[in-house]
C-alpha cells in the first residue's frame, strides 16, 4: 500500500491510465447506479432469486475452486466445509434477502414475526439462529442473537428495518468491497450487503489467494453483473490502492487483518506509523471492517499451567511453580452461554452450570529448596470474567493458549 497521499485518478477510462480496466468496471458502475436506482423492489428480489439458483446450479464448482486454492483431498472429510462455509450461506442469504424484500413489498416489517427478547442493561434482542428447519438440521446445538444498540427497542427495530431498500431509488454511489482470503462467502456477501443495505452498487476486488473463484463467482453473480450493480476485479495490493483512492469510489469495505486496515487509511511504514499515530488518513472516505483476530477466544493454556490473578482481569498468565500464586477462577454460565442469554441447550456442556459468583480463592505454595515443584491443577475448559455490562467474557492469552470450545456454544454477537 502507498504511503502517501495518492494522486487523483481519472474518472473515465484512459489511455494513460495504470489500470484501465479498473477505470472502466467504475465508470460501468457510474452507469449501472442509476439501472439499480430505477429498479422496485419485486425486480429486485426476482434477482436475487436468479442469483439463489445460480448459487445452487454452480454449487459443485465453487466448492471444487475452493478445494484446490486449499490443496485439499477432493475425498477428505474436510471438503464438507467448503460446502458449509461457500455456496451454502450465499443460498440461505440469498433466500432470506429475498423474503425479507417480499414483507417490504407488502408493506410490513422484516422483523414481523421475529422473536425478541431482553438482555442486561436494558438491551434488546433478536433471535437470528436458527431460523428454520434447515438451521436446526444442520447447525444442530448452535444458536445466536442479535443484541440491538442500546436505546432501540422493538419497535424501533421493526419501524427502521430494511434499511436503504424503504426507500430503494435512494442510492448512495459506488462502493468498494476489499474479499476475504479464507471463508469464501464473505466476499458475495459483503457485496449483497452493501448492495442491498446501503443501496451501493459495488466493485468487489477478490483477495490474490482467491482468484480461482473468480469464473464461479461471475456466473453466480451474473444477474447483477448484467444490470450494472456489481463488477468483479483481481490483482495484488497495488490495484486495491489504485482502487479504494479513486475519484468515483464513495465507500470502502475490507475483511482481513489490522495491518492491512491500517495500509488503507494510514499507509504503511514509518509515515503510515506516523500518521496513524497523528490520526492522519490518506484515505478520503468512509470505510467499515471486518478484522479478524481482534475478538476474545475461549481458551486455556496449552502447557497444562493453572491460570493465575493479574492486573488485568480478562487475561491469563502462566503460573510460575516456583512461587507463590494467587487463582482466581470465575465460574462461567452453563453450556458456555454469556450471562442473559436465553434457551435451553442439549446435553453436551462447556462447562458447569453457575449462579455467576467467583469461586473461592486458592493458593499454590511456593516450592521450597530440593523439594519437587507441586504438579500443576487441571485447567478448566473456559475461563471467563464479567464485563462492565455484566455479561460474561472468556478470557485469553494470545501466547500460551488454544483454542477450545465444543459446539454447543450460544455466541452473543453486538449489532
Amino acid at each position: 500500500m502507498s504511503t502517501t497521499e495518492p494522486e487523483a485518478t481519472s474518472n473515465t477510462p484512459d489511455a494513460t491510465s495504470l489500470y484501465p480496466d479498473v477505470d472502466a468496471a467504475l465508470a460501468a458502475l457510474a452507469e449501472g447506479e442509476k439501472t439499480w436506482a430505477g429498479l422496485s423492489l419485486a425486480d429486485r428480489r426476482e434477482l436475487l432469486d436468479k442469483v439463489h439458483d445460480l448459487t445452487v446450479q454452480h454449487a459443485a464448482d465453487w466448492v471444487d475452486a475452493a478445494v484446490a486454492i486449499k490443496g485439499l483431498d477432493p475425498k477428505s472429510p474436510l471438503v464438507g466445509e467448503e460446502w458449509m462455509s461457500g455456496p451454502y450461506p450465499l443460498a440461505t442469504g440469498t433466500a432470506a434477502l429475498s423474503a425479507s424484500l417480499a414483507k417490504l413489498e407488502s408493506g410490513t416489517s422484516p422483523l414481523d414475526g421475529a422473536a425478541f427478547g431482553t438482555a442486561p442493561g436494558g438491551r434488546t434482542t433478536v433471535k437470528v439462529l436458527p431460523l428454520n428447519i434447515f438451521d436446526k438440521l444442520l447447525l444442530s446445538g448452535f444458536s445466536a442473537d442479535v443484541w440491538l444498540q442500546p436505546g432501540i427497542d422493538r419497535a424501533t427495530a421493526q419501524r427502521d428495518a430494511g434499511l436503504a431498500q424503504r426507500d430503494p431509488s435512494r442510492t448512495q454511489g459506488i462502493g468498494v468491497v476489499l474479499g476475504a482470503g479464507n471463508i469464501t462467502s464473505i466476499a458475495p456477501l459483503d457485496t449483497l450487503y452493501e448492495l442491498f443495505a446501503h443501496n451501493r452498487v459495488v466493485a468487489l476486488k477478490l483477495n490474490p489467494i482467491t482468484d480461482r473463484l473468480l469464473p464461479v463467482l461471475t456466473r453466480v453473480l451474473e444477474p447483477l453483473v448484467s444490470i450494472g450493480a456489481v463488477r468483479l476485479l483481481t490483482g495484488g495490493a497495488e490495484v486495491g490502492t489504485y482502487l479504494v483512492h479513486h475519484d468515483l469510489v464513495d465507500h470502502v469495505h475490507m475483511t482481513g487483518s489490522a495491518l492491512t486496515h491500517d495500509a488503507i487509511v494510514f499507509g504503511t511504514g514509518e509515515e503510515g506509523a506516523r500518521r496513524k499515530a497523528a490520526n492522519e488518513p490518506i484515505l478520503g472516505k468512509a470505510i467499515s471492517s471486518e478484522l479478524g483476530g481482534v475478538s476474545p477466544p475461549s481458551s486455556y493454556p496449552a502447557n497444562g499451567a493453572v491460570p493465575t490473578s493479574s492486573s488485568r482481569p480478562n487475561t491469563l498468565r502462566r503460573n510460575d511453580s516456583t512461587t507463590a500464586a494467587t487463582t482466581v477462577s470465575p465460574r462461567r454460565p452453563s453450556s458456555c452461554r454469556p450471562s442473559g442469554s436465553s434457551a435451553t441447550n442439549s446435553s453436551r456442556r462447556c462447562g458447569t452450570p453457575s449462579t455467576g459468583r467467583r469461586s473461592a480463592r486458592r493458593t499454590t505454595p511456593a516450592a521450597t529448596p530440593g523439594s519437587p515443584a507441586p504438579p500443576p491443577r487441571s485447567p478448566p475448559r473456559h475461563t471467563w470474567a464479567r464485563t462492565a455490562d455484566a455479561s460474561w467474557s472468556p478470557t485469553s492469552n494470545p501466547a500460551t493458549t488454544r483454542h477450545s470450545c465444543r459446539p454447543n456454544t450460544s455466541h452473543r454477537y453486538s449489532a
